[in-house]
C-alpha cells in the first residue's frame, strides 16, 4: 500500500516491546481537508495483550492541541479515542488538512510469549463498543466541513500490530556424551 495525497484515512501504527512490557503505538489521521473531528475504534485479541493508557496528542503544537472535547475508553481489549476540536463553532479550531498526523498514542502491555515473538493485530473495528457501558455502538469517523466521513463514504482504515517477544532460546549446543574421548 502506499499512501496518495488525497486519501481520508484513520491509523493505527506498529510497536514492538518485550514481554510484559508496553508498546507504544502510534495512532494516525490523514485528511484531504481540514478535520473538525474524529473516532477512532481497535481492538485485539485479549488474551496476547493488555490495554494500560491512551495518551492523546494535546500537548504544545500537537495536533489536539486545541480540541475542546477528547474522550478515551481504555479496556483489556479495545481502545477508543474521541475528539471534537470546535464544539460551540466559535473558533474554528481544526486539525489542518495532511497526511499521517499524529493524534495520539496507545500503550499496551505485551502479555508473552516466555521465548521467541509473536505478532497481534490491532483492528479498527466499527458497530461494536461504547463510550459508556450501555451506549450506543461506535464506528471510525473523520468530520470534515460539518459532514461524517465513514467506511462507507471512502474513509480507509489502516490496521497496526504489535510485535511481543520472550527470551531468546539458549544458543548454546548442549552436549551430552557418555564414555569416549571428547
Amino acid at each position: 500500500y502506499t499512501l496518495a495525497d488525497d486519501v481520508n484515512m484513520l491509523k493505527v501504527g506498529t510497536a514492538s516491546a518485550k514481554a510484559d512490557k508496553i508498546a507504544d503505538v502510534p495512532l494516525m489521521l490523514s485528511s484531504m481537508e481540514d478535520a473538525q473531528g474524529f473516532q477512532m475504534i481497535f481492538d485485539w485479541d485479549e488474551s496476547r495483550a493488555t490495554g494500560i493508557d491512551l495518551l492523546p496528542a494535546d500537548g504544545d503544537g500537537e495536533a489536539l492541541e486545541d480540541a475542546e472535547l477528547i474522550t478515551t475508553r481504555v479496556e483489556d481489549s479495545y481502545m477508543i479515542l474521541g475528539v471534537v476540536l470546535d464544539i460551540d463553532g466559535q473558533d474554528g479550531e481544526v486539525i489542518p488538512a495532511g497526511q499521517l498526523i499524529p493524534v495520539g498514542l496507545a500503550q499496551i502491555r505485551c502479555d508473552g510469549p516466555a521465548q521467541g515473538s509473536r505478532e497481534t493485530a490491532l483492528t479498527l473495528v466499527d458497530d461494536k463498543y461504547a463510550r459508556v457501558d450501555g451506549g450506543p455502538l461506535l464506528s471510525n469517523i473523520i468530520t470534515q466541513g460539518g459532514e461524517t466521513i465513514d467506511e462507507n463514504q471512502g474513509l480507509v482504515l489502516r490496521d497496526g500490530a504489535i510485535t511481543c517477544s520472550g527470551d531468546e532460546p539458549p544458543t548454546t549446543d548442549i552436549i551430552f556424551a557418555c564414555g569416549g574421548p571428547l
